[in-house]
């Protein structure tokens, strides 16, 4: 095959199949055309998922820091107790600030088991420390339960506007659960 063709002279089939092709390729692209029928269609209803994927995300994301300040507060122990739970650098705490019912051991921590501490007042004490906002959930804190000067396992989950308080010894099946309502 010479390249200093003539004219006139038509290409053989190889040559004009390879040309058409490469001219069919090289056409100008309308997205309707490219895409066929239902292209564009589709193009745009991956794009509007797309669009409601991003948008999802964004309201999961808003949701998760709201769920995260949202035990912040006061709570009703439902108990004879009025509690208030607080951030401090990362991780929850919680303190008593009122007793409507009678306080136990006559409103001091008498069940302490460090003696120096038997005569402060529960009222300002804390007593759910260290909890880590983790999946959903407040976990890996301590309750420390006046009655007795003893200090339990516990994790919290807000459900519905209510705080699920869930206190255990060893296994978490062998706990107990209370419920709290906001007094916010």
């Amino acid at each position: 095959m010479s390249l200093d063709r003539n004219i006139d002279q038509k290409p053989d089939s190889t040559l004009s199949a390879s040309y058409a092709t490469k001219r069919r390729s090289l056409r100008p692209v309308l997205c309707g055309h490219f895409l066929g029928k239902r292209g564009l269609s589709s193009l745009v209803h991956a794009t509007v998922r797309l669009f409601a994927i991003f948008l999802s995300v964004g309201v999961i994301t808003v949701a998760a820091d709201n769920q995260t300040s949202g035990i912040v507060g006061v709570w009703d122990t439902g108990d004879g107790a009025h509690v208030e739970i607080y951030e401090r650098d990362g991780k929850y705490y919680g303190k008593f600030l009122y007793f409507y019912d009678d306080p136990p051991a006559g409103g001091v921590d008498a069940k302490n088991p460090d003696p120096a501490l038997r005569n402060r007042s529960l009222v300002g004490t804390d007593f759910l420390l260290n909890f880590e906002f983790i999946d959903q959930r407040w976990k890996n804190g301590r309750i420390y339960n006046p009655e007795n000067g003893k200090l339990y396992k516990a994790d919290l989950e807000l459900r519905r506007g209510v705080l699920k308080v869930r206190g255990w010894i060893g296994f978490r099946l062998l706990g107990r659960t209370v419920e709290w309502t906001s007094l916010d």
